[in-house]
């Protein structure tokens, strides 16, 4: 599945082939509200083949393709539940676990994300 998403990407990954953008494009792209800068400046991006998303990381690109093409390799074994990448499958066996990790910090009420 795999070698699937990586011939429809649109930048070859073992190439290592990567858009480059200007110093001025970054800085308009990862900048946010206020003008402030994000903690990540990042030169290289992943740009989908498929819809207007661009990525900082090629792994998210790789995930975010498979939703493109309908592949969901990550299968519940509780259920019929299927993912198309490990972190949402990890959030979702926490609805069978009970398990909420995270705490309101005004509440203090336990949540998932």
């Amino acid at each position: 599945q795999d070698s699937i998403i990586e011939a429809l990407l649109p930048l070859s990954m073992e190439a290592k082939i990567k858009q480059e953008i200007t110093e001025g494009d970054l800085k308009a792209i990862m900048t946010g509200p206020g003008g402030k800068k994000t903690p990540a400046m990042r030169k290289v991006l992943y740009p989908c083949r498929f819809c207007n998303q661009v990525f900082a990381f090629s792994g998210v690109l790789r995930a975010h393709v498979r939703s493109h093409l309908g592949i969901s390799p990550y299968q519940c074994n509780i259920c019929d539940y299927i993912a198309a990448d490990k972190a949402a499958l990890i959030r979702h066996l926490r609805t069978h676990s009970g398990e909420r990790p995270y705490i309101c910090k005004i509440c203090h009420y336990p949540f998932t994300v």
